[in-house]
């Protein structure tokens, strides 16, 4: 492990690419004629040629090949839209699930299960119905049924990889199994670690998410989703934290920013930055921890993302108070009190204007 992070800190950034190079070949040979022999050939070169053109003009012009590669493009670009429609449309629920957050956005895992289901057909329907209502039932029978249609291969190992995600919803436990049944069928496959090594973690077994993480960065040479990686350090930092080695967790987090950075899913970035906040809260670097929180809250507030901002700006305000900056932090309380306020969540809201006014009779009894 030693080994790969110092090599990824010389090599973080690195991408690969291929040059395509396009040769054409012509031979061209004469024949001596004279006389008749030659304007016999004449003649029927321009005969030939006549046919030729006629024949051209006469028929019915056929379709160009390039005519249908945009019609193939369509039918790939609308299962894509599709699912990219349906993933934010979970996400985007008033109250989604933490862990169906966590898995998109260390790895695209969501996208991936969504993208299966669709790829069912008109059966898929309800089934997605369903899932958009929040009911995974459905989804995870279909899920369920084609993993055991499959036999010892990769659709198999796909079918469990994405049974394993949809379990993650409601049951961590069930989706380290058949993640695990996955890395059996597919050890080769990235996405796969990735998957059992989010599972692991929010399952609790950080020994079997440290030994996944491995995996993926064993593999990460050949990973094109760099977010695959990206989310491999941060549970690394995530263990080393929990293990009190700040140091080593401080290098995670960092490089899984370098990686997470200019990705479709930035949304990871707000988990390294809040852990690195609280990595800095640790260290008693209290200021350094309002930095990296104040980072974190410019990133969601530039998604748009208002739960999201509403948690950050509670923990911020709980930092400023800490910093024994009373007006900072009633600023940052009420703006997440508007925020809880808004979002129909009144319970959340109610706890701002405790903290508001303990805050508030703790600086008046000093």
């Amino acid at each position: 492990m030693n080994g790969w992070l110092e090599q990824a800190r010389q090599r973080v950034m690195e991408w690969g690419g291929t040059d395509w190079a396009h040769g054409l070949v012509t031979a061209a040979g004469t024949v001596g004629t004279d006389g008749l022999v030659a304007a016999g050939l004449l003649l029927c070169l321009v005969v030939a040629l006549l046919v030729r053109r006629r024949g051209r003009t006469s028929a019915s012009p056929a379709p160009p090949v390039a005519a249908t590669v945009p019609a193939l493009e369509v039918v790939r670009d609308d299962r894509a839209a599709r699912t990219a429609a349906m993933v934010a449309a979970l996400l985007a629920r008033p109250a989604p699930s933490a862990r169906l957050v966590r898995m998109e956005e260390q790895g695209g895992h969501l996208t991936r299960m969504v993208s299966t289901l669709i790829g069912l057909g008109s059966s898929a329907e309800p089934v997605l119905a369903a899932l958009g209502q929040g009911d995974t039932g459905p989804a995870l029978a279909a899920l369920a049924g084609k993993a055991r249609a499959g036999a010892r291969n990769a659709a198999a190992a796909t079918a469990f990889r994405d049974l394993a995600a949809l379990a993650l919803v409601d049951d961590p436990g069930a989706a380290v199994a058949a993640a695990r049944r996955a890395s059996e069928l597919a050890p080769e496959r990235p996405e796969v670690w990735s998957l059992l090594a989010v599972a692991a973690a929010e399952a609790g077994d950080l020994a079997e998410a440290r030994v996944a993480c491995d995996k993926v960065l064993t593999l990460g040479g050949g990973v094109a989703d760099k977010g695959l990686l990206a989310g491999a350090l941060g549970i690394l930092g995530e263990i080393h934290l929990a293990e009190d080695a700040l140091d080593r967790a401080e290098d995670y987090f960092r490089i899984a920013l370098t990686y997470q950075a200019g990705l479709a899913r930035p949304g990871s970035m707000t988990r390294h930055y809040r852990n690195l906040c609280r990595l800095h809260q640790r260290r008693g670097d209290l200021a350094g921890a309002a930095d990296i929180l104040s980072r974190a809250l410019a990133l969601e507030t530039q998604l748009g993302r208002r739960d999201s901002i509403a948690a950050l700006e509670q923990e911020a305000g709980a930092l400023a108070h800490r910093r024994g900056k009373l007006p900072d932090a009633c600023r940052h309380w009420a703006r997440a009190r508007e925020l809880f306020q808004d979002l129909g969540q009144a319970d959340k809201a109610a706890e701002i204007d405790g903290l508001i006014a303990a805050a508030l009779r703790t600086s008046s009894s000093s």
